[in-house]
């Protein structure tokens, strides 16, 4: 696998082992993609200012004493944040905007912001594969959604980090 080759190497080779019938592999469920990721740390101020900032994101999110899931909401609970993965849109399902919350203790926050654009106005530099997960809870029948990022790192194909993409009703 080559530095410049890489992504349509993997996507060949996946293609190839999709051909055997013991494998099962969904060809449908691999995208290249255009991803881009950055983290913040962010104190009790500037968590809430954040939180404002959000408008219509699915997801969930993990209060003192509650998770509250978000379908094309706004964030709002009664009691300060400890976790949550949501995603927000561009409207049309060429962009999407992946969050990961989780709190690091002493006032703080680790939040990852991961933007997939599956469009071709940027070249691919990650492959993407569609994961199903199943919505834990007694009473949850729905799947949540992740993208599962495969990048270049030492000379391989690695998963480096799945993002929250929505749910499966």
């Amino acid at each position: 696998m080559t530095t410049q080759n890489w992504l349509s190497e993997l996507l060949d080779d996946i293609a190839t082992l999709s051909q055997n019938s013991n494998l099962k592999i969904d060809m449908n469920k691999f995208k290249a993609v255009h991803s881009s990721t950055s983290h913040q740390t962010l104190d009790k101020d500037q968590m809430a200012i954040k939180v404002q900032e959000i408008n219509n994101v699915s997801g969930w999110v993990q209060a003192t004493g509650e998770v509250k899931i978000l379908d094309n909401e706004a964030i709002i609970t009664s009691s300060p944040l400890l976790n949550g993965e949501w995603v927000e849109d561009d409207g049309q399902g060429d962009i999407q905007t992946s969050y990961v919350l989780e709190y690091i203790g002493n006032n703080k926050w680790m939040l990852q912001q991961c933007v997939l654009d599956f469009s071709d106005k940027k070249p691919a530099n990650s492959l993407a594969e569609r994961v199903v997960h199943k919505e834990v809870g007694v009473k949850n029948t729905r799947n949540l959604i992740y993208q599962k990022l495969w990048v270049y790192k030492d000379a391989t194909a690695i998963a480096d980090m799945a993002f929250f993409v929505g749910f499966d009703r």
